[in-house]
């Protein structure tokens, strides 16, 4: 497993800019704050009362490491460590920041992985969507949970104490897994996990969603969090109700990727399921473009 997730994937392959990131630290705190330099935030623009056009919001269509670092590169000469203004920033969210961490680690073959779930942080009250990054910490043995985009300001909106960025503590990120039980054992009710991404949405189909990217994501398939595909597309997102036959199924999967998250041979067992795998044409619902059909080979 350090070995599967020490190499890049299709999503995180730099391409021709590898480069670009050759030189940059692999020391997570400096990294965290290079990466912060290079990506603003969605929402953070909405907070300072900016308007952004569509083609800046597409920028978080942007799959691929790739094509991110194309469009950083297009947006400013600068080298990727020097600060740039946030006009001159890629238009990203939490997955982004988290993926061209992941990105650089990998390049420096230092085991790395995506992660979809939910944040006790944002909204008193609410588990909202969030994708972070994990680490492998090799002096101590364990998975380090990461938030590239948190920063003194953001620290400091939701007054967290002893927030470490580079060591998220674990009761304040619940994975889609562990949200899935918790609902089905009537913990958490499912309207209190989800998103207001784009309007509030919660419920037990988009707690399955994040569940499906989640085990994409530990197969090295890190999809943006709007992406759809396979038991995904069973009922629409304008339905609440996720079939009986379905959440039953879905038990299953969440408890076996509960105890076998740090088994590769589980994990790959759960994606070689037709219903999880990504295919070639995906839908997607874009923040800026609405929905779409995707060939993510074209």
């Amino acid at each position: 497993m350090i070995d599967y997730y020490s190499t890049q994937s299709s999503m995180t392959c730099p391409g021709p800019w590898a480069h670009l990131i050759e030189h940059l630290p692999n020391d997570l705190e400096r990294l965290t704050k290079i990466v912060r330099c290079l990506i603003r935030h969605f929402a953070d623009a909405r907070l300072n009362g900016e308007t952004l056009a569509t083609e800046r919001l597409a920028e978080m269509d942007l799959r691929c490491v790739k094509k991110m670092l194309t469009q950083i590169v297009s947006l400013s000469s600068f080298p990727l460590s020097i600060a740039r203004s946030d006009i001159d920033k890629l238009t990203g969210c939490c997955r982004d920041f988290s993926v061209l961490v992941c990105s650089i680690l990998r390049h420096h073959k230092i085991p790395a992985r995506i992660r979809f779930g939910f944040s006790t942080i944002h909204i008193p009250g609410f588990h909202h969507d969030q994708t972070l990054l994990e680490y492998w910490h090799a002096k101590e043995k364990r998975w380090c949970l990461v938030d590239a985009r948190a920063d003194e300001k953001f620290i400091q909106r939701h007054q967290l104490k002893n927030f470490s960025t580079i060591d998220v503590p674990r009761n304040l990120f619940m994975s889609a897994a562990q949200a899935w039980r918790h609902c089905r054992r009537g913990d958490i009710p499912p309207q209190r996990i989800g998103s207001f991404l784009a309007g509030r949405m919660s419920g037990l189909w988009f707690i399955r969603n994040k569940l499906i990217q989640d085990i994409a994501a530990l197969n090295k398939m890190e999809m943006l969090q709007w992406d759809c595909w396979g038991v995904m597309l069973e009922n629409a997102q304008d339905s609440l109700v996720v079939p009986e036959q379905q959440v039953l199924w879905l038990d299953g999967v969440a408890e076996t990727l509960l105890q076998s998250h740090d088994t590769l041979s589980e994990v790959q067992d759960l994606y070689r399921d037709s219903r999880i795998a990504v295919p070639q044409l995906i839908t997607t619902y874009s923040v800026a473009l609405g929905k779409q059909t995707i060939d993510l080979y074209s």
